[in-house]
């Protein structure tokens, strides 16, 4: 069988190890990390937005929004999960509140700093790229769609140290379905604006595959669709969603369908060199 080598290098592996805000197959992780830490906004509305900081089960945010006269007003939010843990969507609530203090060009004097609750904020996301925002301020209600806000493409380019954690459905063998798979080596990426390509080598099999797609953002999180093909005949479509960069490594979830066989849905993962 052509890919023996990979579904067999692992099977009946207890658990998936954890990369990102997924774990394998299609559920979620029950700690979210910073997964919604960006900036927000509808491109459709430009001149607000709002910048969130994600930690665990809290977010704060701040707006960048206007007055009736269109003078520019100052609020923040402490939101806190309020939403089951493996349940979709997302929901995070709290109050909001407007602050005022003393003039920036001067001495900072933490006494003058006043804070008065205006009013609740709640964002609602069923996923990670988008996100509904419903906010109070001083008896006004605003509900806004939002999406992540893109400063520049991350370039992954780089050699890393390499995880892949997938499961297996839809396979002519049904016995196949519902194996968890790890395989680890490095991979190498190279990439070139919109260009993508991706080289995994598995550390136990001398067999490769590769992945060549086109790369978008939408704020800090980066995608890829296109196709793969292995050294030993496995080929097929891939995706991979929530690619993120820090200088630890990347991560992110990857889907994809083997041409006349199996799904393969999980993570892939690495530390390395950029």
């Amino acid at each position: 069988m052509k890919r023996a080598w990979f579904v067999g290098i692992l099977r009946n592996l207890a658990a998936c190890v954890v990369f990102g805000t997924l774990t394998c197959g299609t559920g979620f992780a029950q700690s979210l990390g910073t997964t919604f830490s960006d900036l927000w906004w509808n491109p459709a509305e430009s001149g607000w937005g709002v910048t969130v900081d994600h930690q665990q089960d809290v977010m704060f945010l701040t707006f960048f929004i206007y007055r009736a006269d269109g003078s520019p007003y100052w609020v923040a939010a402490l939101l806190t999960r309020t939403s089951a843990s493996d349940a979709l969507p997302f929901v995070f609530s709290g109050d909001v509140y407007e602050y005022s203090g003393p003039y920036f060009g001067g001495p900072f004097n933490p006494s003058l700093v006043n804070n008065r609750k205006v009013g609740t904020a709640i964002f609602s996301t069923p996923y990670v790229n988008s996100a509904t925002l419903t906010y109070t301020v001083d008896g006004v209600t605003v509900t806004k769609s939002l999406q992540r806000q893109t400063l520049q493409n991350l370039d992954f380019s780089g050699v890393f140290n390499g995880v892949l954690n997938c499961e297996l459905s839809g396979c002519a063998n049904p016995s196949q379905n519902g194996q968890q798979i790890a395989v680890g080596g490095p991979i190498t990426i190279v990439q070139s604006g919109g260009e993508f390509q991706m080289l995994f080598q598995p550390s136990s099999n001398p067999n490769n595959c590769g992945f060549v797609g086109s790369y978008s953002q939408t704020g800090s999180l980066g995608s890829v669709t296109g196709t793969f093909s292995c050294s030993e005949g496995t080929k097929g479509s891939f995706s991979i969603t929530g690619l993120q960069w820090t200088i630890f490594g990347m991560s992110g979830a990857i889907s994809a369908q083997e041409t006349g066989d199996c799904a393969f849905a999980g993570l892939i993962g690495g530390t390395g060199v950029h």
